[in-house]
């Protein structure tokens, strides 16, 4: 009889791709080090795993780094970016829009450690959205 097979808890999982469950996920080119992001640890379908998806904008003549996966975006859009789609204006507007209140608000436009769920890791396609996305009808 074979041995079942157990299912790794999202902690294991994210150890084994390399990454502890603190955040150590490297820099984002302006160095600064990436964590958990809003949304968690997403997996995507090639197996690796995104958590911010950091782009550059302009924000009063300085280019800023924002992250792209911010709680405001539909379960659609956070899907369509994990599965390699190019950024709508949409989804960078609300990343824009996003970062802005942040800023205004003396805030990192990065999710800080008490801000990001517990390493959460979600199948290529989101089967159970991450909690800023619960509740939000697309």
């Amino acid at each position: 009889m074979p041995k079942p097979q157990l299912r790794k808890t999202a902690d294991e999982q994210v150890e084994s791709m390399g990454a502890l469950a603190g955040g150590n996920f490297g820099k984002r080119t302006d160095g600064t080090e990436k964590g958990n992001g809003f949304l968690g640890v997403l997996k995507r379908p090639d197996g690796r795993v995104s958590t911010e998806l950091s782009i550059g904008v302009n924000f009063n003549g300085r280019e800023t780094l924002i992250p792209l996966l911010v709680p405001t975006l539909t379960r659609e859009e956070v899907e369509h970016l994990l599965n390699g789609g190019k950024m709508t204006q949409p989804i960078i507007q609300k990343a824009v829009d996003h970062a802005k209140k942040r800023l205004m608000e003396k805030k990192s436009p990065f999710a800080q450690p008490e801000e990001s769920p517990v390493a959460p890791i979600y199948p290529a396609r989101i089967q159970s959205p991450p909690p800023a996305l619960r509740g939000v009808s697309n």
